[in-house]
């Protein structure tokens, strides 16, 4: 199974911080919320973000675009601040 992180339209919410990188990048804390993912379930391995920070920000190799249409995948919200207990739960 492939661990996909996405934004949704919160991202307007968190303006003008996220102009330039994805909801995952905000630091909350000590860790970011997509090292908070790494760190409980295991390394996300695409990403599907705005098409601008896709370009520029995301290597390709991480483009959700990549994916075969058979392969399993588990999409969490970039936005999600993920804690121990939640991600045992998933």
């Amino acid at each position: 199974m492939k661990i996909v992180l996405f934004e949704d339209w919160g991202f307007t919410r968190l303006l003008p911080l996220v102009y330039f990188r994805p909801v995952w990048e905000l630091r909350c804390g000590a860790m970011t919320p997509g090292q908070r993912i790494a760190r409980f379930m295991e390394q996300p391995s695409f990403a599907l973000a705005r098409e601008y920070l896709l370009r520029h920000y995301l290597p390709p190799s991480r483009d959700v675009q990549t994916l075969a249409d058979s392969e399993e995948l588990l999409m969490i919200n970039g936005r999600w601040l993920m804690s121990r207990e939640e991600a045992a739960k998933v």
